[in-house]
């Protein structure tokens, strides 16, 4: 066996695990975890996969580039099983048989978005728990205004936190009454505190590829990446699109590590301001985590630094954490809740 055989067999070997764990991960989609599990025996589907940039989460980039696909070629056998282009989901030998096939004759082009295309959720149900840490947040600095950078924000739709009206099931609202987008989530563990109102000024988002949700191209790409037996997601996306729309936000395009000391230092130190990240430093080198790191603890000699972070970074599930910086160090740290991956359900800490 050559050595090229060797990697190729090596960087199968792992796409294999890596589909292994996402079926484990990837709750409330049935459809992708059955999918999963099937793909991760099989070498023609793993191959294909294995073509993705090693930045990139390989599943969720392998599952959008045949949705999006699909959605351009509804024609096609796959479609019957898409929820999302109406078709019936069916755990059966015949879905997974059309489902290679479209691989199979859509290889070459599969293959380019694996290589061209970045995963970029945006998923607005995440605001659901974004918000109570931002009001946590205002809480303890003691100032309500606030001035939020959101590094790797996509399309921008975790800014509209304080825009949706979401309801949780420990009896807290948030949020205007009035609000044509809905959220509704599930309370665990400790109630969520009552906390007080909370005003964004201004809304920085920093991505290496900031999204233009207007754009037709780039608002079908996002809609490819969301679960296809999710349709309360897609619904949500195009709700959220309409509040997007009367939004006013400023978007850098470029590296976090590299683009933020020039935005901090723009901000008035009068200011409070939160840097979020939601399932973004997966994608981030270890190098680059504790670079991030040192950007905020070398910013905050001249201000005080908040941070929210919502990761899933080798836990058993997602995390969302509340870090203060002040005279060039962390002075805070605390992990205020579990939540599910988008947002579904959040779990308080006491």
């Amino acid at each position: 066996m050559g050595m090229e055989e060797i990697r190729n067999k090596d960087l199968q070997q792992k796409m294999a695990q890596w589909f292994r764990r996402f079926s484990d991960q990837v709750t409330g989609s049935p459809m992708y975890r059955d999918l999963s599990i099937q793909i991760s025996s099989d070498e023609q589907c793993l191959a294909l996969a294995a073509q993705a940039e090693p930045s990139q989460p390989a599943p969720n980039l392998f599952f959008a580039a045949v949705h999006f696909l699909l959605a351009q070629n509804r024609e096609e056998p796959l479609a019957k099983y898409y929820p999302s282009l109406g078709g019936q989901f069916e755990s059966t030998p015949p879905m997974f048989h059309c489902f290679k096939e479209f691989c199979r004759k859509y290889e070459t082009e599969i293959g380019k978005i694996l290589k061209s295309n970045l995963v970029q959720t945006n998923e607005v149900q995440r605001c659901a728990v974004l918000f109570p840490a931002l009001k946590k947040v205002a809480k303890l600095a003691g100032k309500s205004d606030v001035t939020l950078i959101d590094v790797g924000t996509s399309g921008g739709l975790s800014f509209l936190m304080d825009r949706v009206h979401t309801s949780y099931t420990d009896g807290l609202f948030a949020g205007p009454e009035d609000s044509p987008l809905r959220l509704n989530c599930e309370s665990r563990g400790s109630k969520i505190p009552d906390m007080p109102k909370v005003l964004i000024g201004s809304r920085i988002g920093i991505d290496l590829n900031p999204v233009n949700l207007m754009n037709e191209s780039e608002r079908a790409w996002n809609l490819a990446l969301i679960w296809p037996d999710q349709l309360d997601r897609i619904n949500r996306f195009e709700i959220a699109l309409g509040l997007l729309k009367t939004t006013e936000i400023e978007f850098h395009r470029g590296r976090a590590n590299q683009v933020l000391p020039a935005v901090i230092s723009k901000i008035s130190k009068d200011q409070l301001l939160c840097v979020v990240h939601s399932f973004a430093l997966n994608q981030f080198s270890a190098e680059d985590r504790i670079g991030f790191e040192k950007v905020l603890a070398d910013a905050s000699i001249k201000r005080e630094i908040w941070r929210i972070g919502l990761e899933w970074l080798g836990t058993t599930n997602p995390e969302l954490a509340l870090t203060k910086y002040a005279d060039g160090k962390q002075v805070l740290n605390q992990k205020i809740a579990e939540c599910g991956g988008h947002g579904e359900w959040i779990d308080w800490q006491p």
